[in-house]
């Protein structure tokens, strides 16, 4: 069973007609149970500034192939270590976050379709020096249309789903690298909101 870290950009994908296609065929394989979800609390968090329909995607994985996972020092210790190495700025710290989040669950893969700071080959090789030298396995970072066979799907309406959960990224990483209180009660909040309580789920460390 092939486990994937999908960040929000795989999700809002699926209503962006750049991406949907690809998207849209690996969360047919999230629902088939071909492969696995791997969801974390700042994934929810993110999707709050989504519209319901993007929302709705998560929903339609059966629980049995979610795997939820929830914040913890070692995830924002890693990310720190991303940003203080010059793998990422401050102003991506919630990046960082996801591609720690990937790392120290043993992902493997992580699904996006953010060029600029984690489908990013000059990057990719950043991240995989710093989990070397930390002792982490070296992870897998691709697109969904690297990851899946071509496969084509009827077009749906578009909008700007991507630009939504970036707008909110971009907002909030900085605050969240200079208040980690506030990171950490708002993740506390989306867990406790979406998080089902009979879950596949992973415990903090």
């Amino acid at each position: 069973m092939v486990n994937i870290y999908a960040d929000t950009s795989v999700i809002g994908g699926c209503f962006d007609l750049e991406f949907q296609e690809w998207s849209k065929a690996l969360f047919e394989e999230f629902r088939s149970g071909a492969k696995k979800i791997i969801i974390s609390d700042l994934v929810s968090l993110e999707l709050e500034a989504a519209s319901s329909d993007i929302k709705a995607i998560l929903n339609e994985v059966p629980i049995e192939n979610r795997i939820y996972i929830s914040e913890n020092l070692a995830a924002e210790r890693l990310a720190e270590v991303y940003i203080k190495e010059g793998a990422l700025t401050n102003k991506s710290f919630n990046d960082a976050l996801h591609i720690a989040h990937a790392t120290l669950n043993n992902a493997d893969v992580l699904a996006s379709w953010n060029f600029k700071h984690i489908v990013n080959l000059d990057r990719i090789k950043l991240y995989n020096a710093i989990n070397r030298k930390l002792g982490y396995c070296t992870l897998e970072i691709r697109t969904p249309r690297e990851i899946l066979k071509t496969i084509t799907y009827e077009k749906v309406k578009k909008f700007d789903a991507v630009q939504e959960v970036r707008s909110f990224r971009d907002k909030m990483g900085p605050i969240y690298m200079n208040d980690r209180e506030k990171l950490r009660k708002d993740l506390k909040d989306i867990r406790d909101r979406y998080f089902p309580k009979d879950c596949n789920k992973k415990q903090d460390k």
